[in-house]
Formats: C-alpha cells, structure tokens, sequence
C-alpha cells in the first residue's frame, strides 16, 4: 500500500519541526547517586539514594526570554548512624548537586555544555560534593514522630549521635541505576503522599522552627 505524498510531506514536516525544536530547546536526563559517608567506633557507614533529573530548555513566551524547566524525584539518602539512630540528607537542593559537583561555572559557562558534561559523566566514580552546596542533615529524637525533627550540624555529628561520629564525606555520582523507590517509605510511614504537608500538623503563623517549616517534600519529590 501506497502512502499518500501529502501524508509523507506533513509527517516530514512534523519530524523536522521537532528536530528543529530539540536542537533549540534541548533535554537533559540523568540518575544521579547520593552517597553519606559516616565514621563511628564501630566502623564506617554509608547510605545512598538514587533520584531523577531532567532539565529542560523552554521557549520564551511572547516578550519573555526562554527558561529553564527542572523535574526533580527521588527521595532522601539516609545511613543508620547507630541502632534506630538514622542520619537524612534532605533533598531541597537536590537539583544543583549535579551542576555544582561536575559541571560548575568555573569549569564551563556555557549552560547546554554544562549539562552535557553531567550526562558524560555517567560512569565515572563518584566526586564529593562541594562543602557550601551539601544538603541539610536531620535525624529524629523518635523516627515515629516528625515533630521530634532536628538539624545535624556536619562538623559535629558527635554532638548528636556521641563521640567518635563524623561525617566523612558527601559524594555524587551519575548513574545508570534505577531511581530508588520505598526505602524511605519504609523507614517513615508516616510520609504523605502529597509532598508540600508539613511535618508538623497544624502551625502556628508565628512559629519558625524546623519542624515548623520542614515539609514532607524535602524528604521526597513523587513523580
């Protein structure tokens, strides 16, 4: 059967607009890997996570100037520090990790070159992450409670989780693995499936503590 020419001129035509549009406005997907090094008398601990980025270029709408669209899922790497004593990285800034780690300005301006330097680097071993683009750390006085929430200062885990704790190292790295699904589910069923609810159930205006402000989607972004 014989495809009609004006059906294979308007199917051409489509593909080259979209070939046209993807040179324009291009994708960018990768994996990456959240790792959380921790020493303790015992020995060293680790943890990881593995989330989903794709950045995407988008076209400027009447006057405006194109922007950049980001999708980040994943969920919080965490390491258990001692028993039912867990450390969370929380994932709020999940999305420059990539950028900062193998792709800072420093080393290339240009922004479509700094995305396809994360994506060739998929392999390579992990790097740590810069000291000023770490995430916030938490754990729980009582992981069946997030109220009980408090924040872990890097440079004195000691202070939390006893002497002899230190955090080693915050590594990155781009992967081919798939995206972690449930472990952190598991730890805190008490995580809502919709990810802006609070962790503490009712504010108060006035109140600006971390449990306060907290909320269910710094430990996980859903698709």
């Amino acid at each position: 059967m014989r495809i009609p020419k004006p059906i294979l001129w308007a199917a051409g035509l489509v593909l080259g607009v979209w070939f046209l549009w993807r040179i324009a406005y291009p994708a960018f997907d990768w994996h990456q890997k959240l790792t959380l090094v921790v020493e303790t008398p015992s020995g060293e601990v680790t943890g990881s996570s593995v989330s989903s980025m794709r950045v995407t270029m988008r076209p400027g709408l009447f006057m405006d100037s194109p922007s950049i669209g980001v999708a980040f899922f994943g969920e919080a790497a965490f390491v258990e520090v001692a028993a039912g004593r867990y450390l969370f990285a929380l994932v709020s800034n999940g999305a420059g990790w990539a950028s900062d780690t193998f792709a800072p300005i420093a080393v290339e301006r240009n922004f479509t070159s700094r995305m396809r330097l994360i994506e060739a680097s998929r392999g390579d071993p992990a790097k740590d992450i810069p000291r000023d683009r770490w995430p916030m750390l938490v754990t729980f006085e009582d992981i069946t409670k997030p109220e009980t929430v408090r924040e872990v200062e890097p440079e004195d885990l000691a202070a939390v989780f006893g002497e002899g704790v230190r955090l080693q190292a915050v590594r990155l790295e781009i992967t081919e693995e798939a995206v972690t699904e449930g472990a952190l589910d598991a730890l805190l069923p008490w995580l809502e499936t919709y990810p802006e609810a609070a962790l503490l159930p009712k504010i108060d205006p006035n109140d600006w503590s971390l449990r306060a402000t907290l909320r269910h989607g710094d430990f996980i972004r859903r698709p």
